[in-house]
């Protein structure tokens, strides 16, 4: 079977360059915009001003109580890691598309909480169960139409970034840990995970792409998925082999899988745009080495989620009674949890995962070209 044939290479190893941090100032270069794309890891406030019930409590504290001292939308207690790049290249920090009064100077974030790389009537036909149409299909559409409106404004659309920005800016592609959770949801199997749906995921990414590179796109950022065996929600949902550390095998095995195959379709764009940069961070792979060295950088608690239901369940999360501004259990000290809320991150593990990455050149892979 093909799809078996190409996992079977793809196993092998998922390799990144490993640079220093000089020559990952000069691969990040400098860009004058973000457009963003993805799921609830990037999305600054689109699902709450959609008002999905899911996301609401991220209107309330104790979300944002480190940063920005309230809620801002986020699903953290502070930065997203797409704050921290924003903030590294000199720009705001970004606004999502729905706030129709934001600036959008520096880029906009179309990112939206409980998305899917695959569309809606894929996810149906396999009884999958997504909770929301906001698909990576749809946050295109909405860059798309953006684009067009600043530019048959000619310059008199107020707060949006320039023509030339389109083209210059650093798109980036968050995307596809949801289609997979769901999947297991609907009691699909790691095997079926593996060989079909990551594929279907990737080749709908790469769609994506070649959608915005026909529409004057050069410069992209794409983040892989991180280990979901090692997420509390799974933790406490799911039984199976557990690595030292504790966290779910299979699951991160599907974690892996898809950030090479990612890496796989990077490879091949690069060959075919050979004058487009292509940047690959690898979130698998600095999750997993903050995690094994979680002392040192002060994570005394790596499994159990900081906000949650309270001592009563393991990992400290329960689906019926997430983290909200009633919950039973608020760690005092998040800069000691990876968790935030049994799905999503807290602000301390965001900066040191973009240490890890963009500062140090760790975990980042952008050996194609260096921007000057």
């Amino acid at each position: 079977m093909q799809i078996a044939g190409t996992l079977i290479s793809l196993c092998a190893f998922l390799f990144l360059a490993f640079i220093n941090a000089a020559e990952s100032a000069q691969i990040m270069g400098a860009y004058p915009a973000l457009f963003i794309f993805g799921d609830s890891l990037s999305d600054t406030g689109n699902a709450a001003l959609e008002a999905l019930p899911y996301a609401m409590k991220t209107t309330h504290l104790p979300y944002g109580e480190t940063f920005p001292g309230w809620p801002s939308g986020r699903f953290s207690d502070g930065h997203l890691l797409v704050d921290l790049l924003a903030t590294h290249f000199d720009l705001p920090l970004p606004n999502p598309f729905l706030n129709a009064s934001a600036d959008f100077v520096g880029g906009v974030n179309f990112a939206v909480a409980g998305s899917t790389a695959l569309n809606p009537s894929c996810l149906t036909s396999l009884k999958v169960k997504s909770l929301t149409n906001l698909s990576l299909d749809v946050q295109i559409s909405w860059h798309l139409k953006f684009k067009a409106e600043v530019e048959s404004s000619i310059g008199l659309l107020k707060g949006s970034p320039t023509e030339a920005a389109f083209a210059e800016a650093l798109y980036v592609i968050e995307s596809g840990g949801n289609d997979y959770v769901y999947a297991y949801s609907a009691g699909y199997t790691p095997s079926f995970i593996n060989f079909t749906l990551i594929p279907l995921v990737v080749q709908k990414i790469q769609s994506a792409v070649n959608t915005l590179i026909s529409n004057g796109a050069r410069n992209f950022l794409f983040v892989t998925i991180t280990p979901l065996g090692c997420l509390p929600a799974l933790l406490s949902r799911y039984n199976g082999t557990k690595d030292s550390i504790g966290c779910l095998e299979e699951y991160n095995q599907a974690s892996f899988l898809h950030g090479a195959h990612l890496q796989t379709m990077v490879e091949t764009l690069r060959i075919s745009y050979p004058n487009d940069t292509f940047l690959l961070m690898d979130f698998y792979g600095a999750y997993k080495y903050v995690q094994n060295h979680n002392e040192e950088f002060g994570f005394v608690k790596s499994l159990e989620a900081c906000c949650g239901a309270g001592d009563d369940y393991p990992y400290n999360y329960n689906a019926d009674d997430e983290c909200n501004e009633n919950s039973a259990s608020l760690c005092s000290d998040p800069t000691a949890y990876i968790s935030w809320d049994g799905v999503h991150f807290t602000d301390a593990f965001h900066v040191q995962i973009f240490n890890q990455t963009f500062i140090t050149g760790s975990f980042l892979d952008g050996a194609h070209k260096a921007l000057s």
